[in-house]
Parts: structure tokens; C-alpha cells; sequence
């Protein structure tokens, strides 16, 4: 028997025999019990999460998260345009000043050092 193995593993080749037909059905349905049990497990994990396949939506998801999401969106736009007029005015201000000094400073300047 050992003789076999190592010249069928000279030769490159392994001999696989099929598992015998009782053999077969019980771990046929060890891997479907098990599979099943997985997939029954993220089922509920996702039903959980609040995110469910196929386009179907909870009651959370329809009352809770998705005016939470459209206020959310509502919000950053409203930010970002807050941000823009904030930059915009800050950059005014800037320039503003900018001119003054080149006045107080500038050769015809109350403040003209030079």
C-alpha cells in the first residue's frame, strides 16, 4: 500500500477514490444543515442592521433613517453654502485691508517710512 502512494506520487498522479454513497449523503446534508444555518444567521444580522436585500425596506429605515438621510443631505448643502459666503466675505475683508495698508504705508502715505 505504501509502495503505491510513493510511486503514485513519483509519477505525479493521486488516486481520489469517491466517497462511498452513505458517506455522501451525510455530508451532503452536514454542508446544507450548516450552510443553512449560516445563512439563516446573516439573514438576521442584516434584518438587524436595518438593511434588507431585494429593494424591501423596514419601518425604521422608511420613518427613522430616511427622512434622517434627506435632512442630512438638506443640512451639508446648506454648510457648504454658508462656508462659500463665509470665504467669500472673509476674502473681501482681506483685500479691503490689503488696500488700506498700501495707502498708510504707500509712498503718498500718512505712514510712509521710506
Amino acid at each position: 500500500m505504501q509502495m503505491e502512494m510513493e510511486m503514485e506520487m513519483e509519477t505525479g498522479k493521486t488516486a481520489l477514490r469517491p466517497l462511498p454513497a452513505r458517506h455522501r449523503a451525510a455530508s451532503v446534508g452536514a454542508h446544507q444543515s450548516l450552510l443553512g444555518g449560516v445563512l439563516r444567521g446573516l439573514q438576521g444580522r442584516i434584518q438587524a442592521a436595518g438593511h434588507l436585500p431585494d429593494g424591501q425596506s423596514t419601518a425604521l429605515q422608511q420613518k427613522i433613517y430616511m427622512p434622517w438621510k434627506v435632512r442630512q443631505v438638506e443640512e451639508m448643502q446648506r454648510l457648504q453654502a454658508a462656508a462659500l459666503h463665509h470665504k467669500t466675505l472673509d476674502s473681501h475683508i482681506r483685500k479691503r485691508w490689503k488696500r488700506a495698508k498700501r495707502f498708510l504705508y504707500g509712498p503718498r502715505g500718512p505712514w510712509y517710512t521710506g
